[in-house]
This record gives structure tokens, C-alpha cells and sequence, in this order.
């Protein structure tokens, strides 16, 4: 079993909340030695002998490892609060990255040390998540998956699709990553924010119907899924009489 962690006095200047272990739940973060951890999952134990214990699956906020530890039950833990705001990125200047809330309209200059790594595939106007602790900026979250354009690649050579090879390409933003050998300079791709990896082509909207696009070629028009097809109902007949034995069959005189 772990050591039991044993949580001191706040820094000074610092202020916290205090908890323990047994208000522990899923999402909450704590402040152990400066460091922000979020409880993943936890389990209260009573052993036969002994005293009774909290075994908690704590993520790192910043930088995403996770860890196993053990909490004597009752132990007094910081909590922290961490501010998830979705904000725009507006532009760059110098070192900082200026984000505006879509909320409030505040524009809070984020540092490039706290950007990292989504920084390469970050474009103006786009939105992102920016988390706060305190008013003080801890990272910044995009979604899993964006759309870029690729600015620069190497031509490919026909039979590229088949050979399963990669070759360097530049994205908009600046950014490197390696993508199949047909792609081409213009072509957007989709990019795996997490690990930079290729994802696929960019599938363009279907087209309306109505559109030029959509339309056949000339003398094929109206469009097939416009074309409406009409059930034509039958007269109903008379009943006993049949076509043959109407009064326009009959002979005249009769």
C-alpha cells in the first residue's frame, strides 16, 4: 500500500479551501504540495486490522499523468477550484496569446508557457478553453479534433495512394506533422490535437439537390430525387358488372 499523503499549511499568501478525505468525489481538485490534482476515482477501504483508508486515481491538471495514491481516511486535503471558461483567440503579441471570453468580453493575455502545445494547431477567431485557478491562467484545452490547411508539402507521384508512406507537411499555423503521400499543398485536413496525428480529408457538405452542383447534365433534369412519382387510383366497379356486359355492349333494339 502507498504511503499516506499528509497535506501541510497552505503557502503563504495562499488561500485555500479544506476538505476530507471523506467528502472526496469524482472532479475535484486538490492542491497537494503547489501542485493541482483532480480525483479520477476513489475507494474508501476498511480493512480487518488497521485503520481505515481512501485509495484515490489522481490526474495532474497541467501536465495529464495520473497517479495512484492513499489517504489515511479523515485527513484533512486542500481543495481548489479550477474556472473552465470558453474564450476566442483573438491575436498574438510578443510572448502572450490574447483571448476574449465569450461571456463577460474580458481579454486576458495568456502566457505562451501556458498555451504549450495547442499553439499549433490554433488559428484566429477559433474557440478554445482556457482553465483558471484564482484569476491565474493553468492551461488552455481545444477540441480533440481541427480542421487546418496544409501551406506547404512536397508533391506526390501517382501511386502515392497505395504505398502507405508519409512525407513531411506545414500546416497554416506554422506546425510540422507527417501526412499520407497524396495530400497536397491547399488541401485541409483533419489534425488529432492530442497527439498531432493525421486524421483524414476534409469531407466537403453535401450538396443540395436544388443546387448547380447537384443538377445532371442537360436533358436529364428534373433531378431524380426530385422527380415525384404518382399513384394513379382506378375507378372502382360496379359490383355484377363487367365490361363486357355493359349497356354500351349491348345490341341495339334489346
Amino acid at each position: 500500500m502507498d504511503t499516506p499523503w499528509l497535506v501541510g499549511p497552505p503557502y503563504p499568501g495562499e488561500t485555500t479551501d479544506v476538505a476530507t478525505t471523506n467528502d472526496l468525489k469524482n472532479g475535484m481538485t486538490l492542491n497537494i504540495d503547489g501542485q493541482l490534482w483532480s480525483v479520477v476515482d476513489f475507494q474508501h477501504v476498511k480493512p480487518g486490522k488497521g485503520g481505515a483508508f481512501v485509495r484515490t486515481k489522481l490526474k495532474n491538471v497541467l501536465s495529464g499523468k495520473v497517479v495512484d495514491r492513499t489517504f489515511n481516511a479523515g485527513v484533512k486535503v486542500e481543495t481548489a477550484s479550477v474556472d473552465k471558461r470558453e474564450m476566442q483567440y483573438l491575436y498574438r503579441e510578443g510572448e502572450d496569446f490574447v483571448f476574449m471570453d465569450t461571456q463577460d468580453y474580458d481579454q486576458p493575455r495568456i502566457p505562451a508557457s501556458v498555451v504549450g502545445d495547442a499553439a499549433n494547431y490554433l488559428l484566429e477567431e477559433q474557440t478554445a478553453t482556457v482553465a483558471f485557478n484564482e484569476g491565474v491562467p493553468l492551461y488552455v484545452e481545444l477540441p480533440a479534433a481541427v480542421e487546418l490547411t496544409i501551406s506547404q508539402t512536397d508533391p506526390g507521384v501517382q501511386g502515392d495512394r497505395s504505398t502507405g508512406g508519409t512525407k513531411p507537411a506545414t500546416l497554416e499555423t506554422g506546425a510540422q506533422i507527417q501526412v499520407p503521400l497524396f495530400i497536397t499543398t491547399g488541401e485541409k485536413i483533419k489534425v488529432d490535437t492530442r497527439t498531432g496525428e493525421y486524421l483524414g480529408r476534409r469531407r466537403p457538405p453535401p450538396a443540395s439537390p436544388r443546387s448547380p452542383a447537384a443538377r445532371p447534365p442537360w436533358g436529364q433534369w428534373p433531378h431524380p430525387a426530385l422527380t415525384l412519382t404518382r399513384q394513379t387510383k382506378k375507378s372502382p366497379r360496379k359490383p355484377g358488372l363487367h365490361p363486357e356486359k355493359s349497356s354500351r355492349s349491348r345490341p341495339a333494339g334489346r
